[in-house]
């Protein structure tokens, strides 16, 4: 009797899901880059049809790297093989602050944005799939300055008429005094004292801030498409003194506003997020608003962009992290009602957050927060409530279609990196 007990305990923690990775009991978890090669830097899109399309870059040497985008079905099955993106082999120039972007169209074409190394600096480049990833276009240089400097930490956004957004930060405008190339911390760990001085080979480092003793602060810029990609409008600058190792964000809302985030260094040290935004496509911005005055005064870059979504009615959630002396250290919301111009108190989400690059999603239903936490995944709804865990995991890329949320990210074995997929049902 003791025995048959057992048994039936055994089979009700099976088909409760315990043991899957984060309880999920629809999911599933694929390398989807080649084993055995150095992959990381995950992006992820998804079209009407439940399709999913995931970005990673492939580190071939420690200069060269190449982006590769790959499809899968809704129920996460491969869909055809990786495809290239850059027409030069390792030409690419990627780390995990500012991995490739991606997004599809509301015509199924699908948009990747990714950098490009050139002597002295890189630029900023666009490529264009119409078949559903299986080709590429020649690649758009979106940057419009002539002399080498560089342009990274970018986002890319679309809307209901097929413009393209682009926005990144971008030094064009910035005297670099001459430094030393690497700094070492008190726990051992070496840092590039500047975002230009990343190679394309970028090994994992761990989430803490870049040094910026002697780098200088950055601009953001902006620039749209109204052709699919084929050309850009003229840079339009959009802010100075821009945290320089923290990505930008966009979003575009169903009324067609498009908002802008990025990490603002204000007069006093404290690095904040900022948005602004436009309702005619990129002719005029509104004066720059400042998220939340988290009292995060520190000397160096915290390498953590927001994450913003657009909803209806004027609304704009932020979701971002600090470690300022506001609060605790962690990964906060707070949600603007008048098109991003006041923003209601911030809500503490998470204080196991790390810094990184948070995902926000909204599938209508429900929306959810994907963030990493000390080599896991994350994953929660509005109301704090986890949704699922991923071990073993850093760098979380997100998608939400057809009642499934899928999660790119990067798992370390040995000493190469993988990028790998998880599905997990949620409606």
């Amino acid at each position: 009797m003791k025995n048959l007990t057992f048994v039936i305990v055994v089979i009700a923690l099976l088909f409760s899901g315990c043991g899957k990775t984060g309880g999920n009991p629809d999911t599933a978890t694929i390398l989807i880059s080649p084993a055995g090669v150095d992959a990381a830097e995950p992006a992820i899109a998804a079209n009407a049809n439940g399709d999913i399309f995931v970005a990673y870059v492939v580190h071939t040497s420690k200069d060269a790297a190449d982006v590769f985008v790959r499809k899968f079905t809704a129920d996460g099955k491969p869909a055809g093989d990786a495809v290239q993106v850059n027409s030069t082999g390792g030409s690419a120039k990627s780390w995990y602050g500012d991995p490739p972007t991606i997004t599809v169209g509301a015509d199924g074409t699908v948009y990747v944005g990714w950098t490009a190394s050139v002597s002295g600096g890189s630029d900023l480049y666009l490529s264009v799939s119409h078949d559903k990833g299986k080709t590429f276009d020649a690649s758009v240089k979106v940057n419009d300055d002539a002399l080498p400097a560089e342009h990274g930490m970018h986002s890319l956004a679309t809307d209901a008429n097929g413009r393209v957004f682009m926005a990144w930060l971008d030094e064009r405008n910035i005297k670099h005094e001459e430094k030393p190339v690497l700094a070492s911390n008190a726990d051992g760990y070496h840092y590039e004292m500047a975002l230009h001085t990343e190679s394309a080979g970028h090994s994992e480092q761990p989430r803490k801030q870049h040094q910026m003793d002697t780098e200088p602060n950055s601009e953001v810029f902006f620039a749209v498409s109204t052709d699919g990609g084929k050309t850009f409008s003229a840079n339009k600058k959009l802010a100075t003194e821009v945290c320089p190792c923290c990505k930008t964000s966009l979003s575009v809302a169903p009324d067609g506003r498009v908002y802008v985030s990025w990490r603002q260094v204000l007069a006093n040290g404290c690095r904040h997020i900022g948005v602004t935004s436009t309702n005619d496509g990129g002719a005029t911005f509104a004066d720059p608003v400042i998220v939340s005055d988290d009292k995060w005064q520190i000397n160096a870059c915290p390498v953590s962009g927001a994450a913003i979504s657009a909803g209806e009615n004027n609304t704009l959630d932020v979701a971002w992290y600090t470690a300022g002396d506001a609060g605790q250290p962690g990964l906060y919301t707070a949600r603007s009602s008048d098109g991003g111009q006041t923003f209601g108190p911030r809500k503490l989400l998470s204080n196991e957050a790390v810094s990184g690059m948070p995902a926000l999603l909204d599938d209508q239903r429900q929306q959810y927060f994907i963030f990493a936490a000390n080599k896991t995944v994350e994953i929660k709804d509005a109301n704090s409530a986890s949704v699922d865990k991923i071990e073993n995991a850093e760098l979380p890329a997100a998608a939400v279609s057809g009642g499934k949320l899928h999660v790119a990210f990067v798992r370390k074995k040995g000493d190469a990196r993988g990028v790998y997929l998880q599905g997990s049902r949620v409606d």
